[in-house]
């Protein structure tokens, strides 16, 4: 799992102090990637909430520097990966 925050910590650099569309694509492709990576751990284990814990934190990390706009899109790229799985899961019970 600190892999994942200290690749998401990298992918997002970008970021600061930088508003630019780049680094919006930038931060949303790494929520996206973290989302696959946790999303691809056992649905029944700790470890896929633990991996979710470690995403959320990095957005609260990424406002707590302010960084509200690479948050905003961290997240939802993140959660477009969380709910599409979900849904898939849930549709296949």
């Amino acid at each position: 799992m600190t892999l994942l925050c200290l690749a998401a910590a990298m992918q997002l650099s970008s970021c600061a102090g930088d508003s630019s569309s780049s680094a919006m694509k930038a931060a949303a492709e790494a929520g996206r990637r973290d989302a696959l990576d946790v999303m691809a751990l056992d649905s029944a284990g700790m470890g896929r909430e633990g991996g979710i814990l470690a995403i959320r934190t990095r957005e609260t990390e990424l406002r707590a520097q302010g960084l509200d706009s690479c948050a905003n899109a961290y997240a939802r790229g993140a959660y477009a990966v969380i709910d599409s799985v979900l849904s898939a899961e849930n549709a296949l019970r």
